[in-house]
């Protein structure tokens, strides 16, 4: 028994590794090859399928998300939406004062006025739907049911940020995102709280980054970027004191 149940555990990091892999060399390719989002979205949903394939054992997954619904105390939603509000300060914070150091200058490309309106319904229900999936339901949930919750948290956060090297966010501000949302899931899982949260922060993201922007540059960003990083952190703290501590990991 010690002794499948070990290559069982070997195998879900097999296929973990496989998906996870063909998952970056199929975004990575996609980005060389077009800038066209309609052909763009179509590639990166195949491939996000056939990963979500590959990583379920090459089985079509069946998530029952009414089941996590009714096992969680909704007041929780609350803190969740505290926590979004600290991992969009850090998303804002990490590049925003790379910049200044680097380049002495802020470079936001996220303007809802540069997005269209189906790029902005892609980027905040379709694409967080679809990595709350694949990176905290799937990818998460069978590393923490095979090795815990340290170990779940950040592998998962570190293949959620290579997925990202693309992206504004850079690695660093992707894989202190990928922590927090899979902390959030792995404490909850609750597949729905994930989900809004990560929408949410892109909607913030989108919205809310230019106006932080002019705030930084004109006024005194030293003092501005140190009360944001003071809000980030009494938000986090807020969020790991009340969230559900008990371990549901499978024995």
């Amino acid at each position: 028994m010690m002794i499948n149940s070990k290559k069982s555990k070997l195998n879900i990091f097999y296929r973990i590794l496989f998906g996870s892999v063909f998952f970056l060399i199929g975004t990575f390719f996609i980005n060389d090859v077009t800038q066209l989002f309609w052909l763009k979205f179509a590639l990166t949903f195949f491939v996000y399928l056939v990963s979500i394939y590959i990583v379920n054992d090459f089985k079509v997954p069946f998530f029952d998300f009414k089941k996590n619904y009714s096992q969680n105390n909704y007041k929780l939603l609350i803190v969740v939406v505290l926590g979004t509000l600290g991992l969009y300060l850090l998303s804002y914070l990490i590049p925003t004062v790379s910049n200044i150091l680097f380049f002495n200058n802020i470079q936001n490309d996220n303007s809802f006025e540069n997005i269209s309106y189906v790029s902005f319904f892609a980027i905040i229900i379709i694409y967080p739907f679809l990595e709350e999936l694949f990176f905290r339901k799937l990818i998460a949930k069978k590393i923490y049911d095979a090795k815990g919750l340290k170990p779940a948290l950040f592998i998962s956060a570190v293949i959620f940020s290579v997925s990202h090297i693309f992206t504004n966010y850079g690695l660093l501000g992707a894989f202190f995102g990928g922590l927090t949302l899979g902390f959030i899931y792995l404490k909850t899982f609750n597949f729905l709280f994930c989900f809004i949260s990560h929408s949410l922060n892109n909607f913030l993201v989108i919205v809310m980054s230019e106006k932080l922007d002019y705030i930084v540059l004109n006024n005194n960003s030293g003092i501005v970027l140190f009360t944001l990083f003071l809000l980030m952190l009494l938000f986090y703290a807020i969020l790991i004191t009340n969230l559900n501590t008990n371990d549901k990991r499978i024995k």
